[in-house]
């Protein structure tokens, strides 16, 4: 391990080959707790830094990371990587390459598709993947955005996610390290539990902001009637208030996650895992109301509601970050007492 106070950049292969990046928050503590972000989130997002820095501060290592195809990188520029995203339309066998972007696969000529003058003019289109095949192509297209970690992002994703953070936790096993706790933001909240739910080797989570019913809210992203939408075109593209697609869901994406039943999971968490539910009453994102499911159907459970709070803590984040400390240092120090026990039970 490093020096005490350094940060250090990461980068960690999943089970699918793919690089995963974060920051290592050395305490020269072997005492690690690994932070999770959101949706759509990174680990540079303001809760995961402010929670990261505040258990550095008391002697606590911490590490957080980019889940795959998630995540941008402020501060180095060579590293970046760029998000990706599949679409699928019919094309001629003839495409030229643009100033945007580059093809591989052999094709080259005269008569530019519609889609592509339509994304090189937006300045979206920056490279392509084509198959040499003529008809109905599915080809890969990078977006202007970046991201650190390597991989596609995916609505849903909820247990790949899962098998990135086994992949983080066998890491720094492997590196000595003791993982004392896993906390998650928002989505990040929900595959710590799901995490806890199926290797039952953590015994400290903390989840803030998560969401218990994943069907809510998806009809503000996805628009009515999504369901039949997805089914006829196969897809749903994502736009923010400027018309811009931010991300495209497809049906297997969707079918994804309206099969992740939150509750059957949380009843599988084992009952000496601790679990700390923190939500914000002003929450427009996640309601408040859904930490009450949490606290229905996690057996080893504490909840903490935080008055005037929104879904990323703006304004509270000294508190949020005092809670989360007092509730990992109280059972973590539970947890050395009772191993302390254990071994002078055996001796005897």
């Amino acid at each position: 391990m490093s020096d005490r106070g350094a940060e250090r950049r990461i980068t960690i292969r999943n089970n699918h080959g793919e690089n995963l990046v974060g920051i290592l928050h050395n305490s020269a503590s072997v005492s690690l707790v690994i932070v999770c972000h959101g949706f759509q989130s990174s680990k540079e997002r303001i809760p995961m830094v402010n929670l990261a820095d505040a258990l550095e501060k008391d002697g606590i290592s911490a590490f957080r990371f980019d889940f795959a195809g998630n995540g941008s990188d402020y501060t180095n520029k060579r590293d970046k990587k760029k998000s990706s995203m599949e679409l699928s339309c019919l094309i001629p066998q003839q495409i030229p390459v643009s100033m945007y972007w580059k093809i591989r696969g052999g094709c080259g000529g005269k008569g530019k598709p519609n889609l592509f003058n339509l994304l090189c003019q937006r300045k979206l289109l920056k490279d392509c993947t084509l198959p040499s095949a003529i008809v109905n192509y599915t080809f890969k297209v990078t977006l202007g955005c970046t991201v650190e970690s390597e991989g596609s992002f995916q609505y849903g994703n909820y247990y790949r996610e899962v098998e990135d953070l086994r992949a983080v936790v066998q890491h720094f096993r492997e590196q000595k390290y003791v993982i004392t706790a896993i906390v998650g933001h928002s989505k990040g909240g929900n595959v710590a539990l799901f995490y806890a739910s199926k290797y039952k080797d953590i015994h400290i989570v903390v989840n803030i902001s998560g969401r218990f019913n994943l069907v809510r809210g998806m009809e503000g992203r996805l628009g009515k009637r999504f369901i039949q939408k997805i089914k006829q075109d196969g897809y749903i593209d994502v736009k923010n208030k400027r018309g811009k697609i931010m991300y495209r869901v497809t049906e297997e994406s969707l079918m994804d996650r309206l099969s992740t039943i939150t509750h059957l999971d949380c009843l599988l968490i084992p009952q000496d895992c601790r679990v700390l539910t923190i939500h914000g009453s002003m929450d427009e994102t996640v309601p408040a109301e859904d930490a009450l499911d949490f606290d229905k159907f996690i057996y080893n459970h504490e909840l903490c509601i935080i008055e005037g709070a929104d879904h990323e803590f703006s304004s509270h984040q000294d508190k949020l970050s005092s809670l989360v400390l007092e509730f990992i240092k109280t059972h973590a120090d539970k947890d050395k007492d009772t191993s302390k026990q254990a071994k002078i039970h055996s001796r005897l």
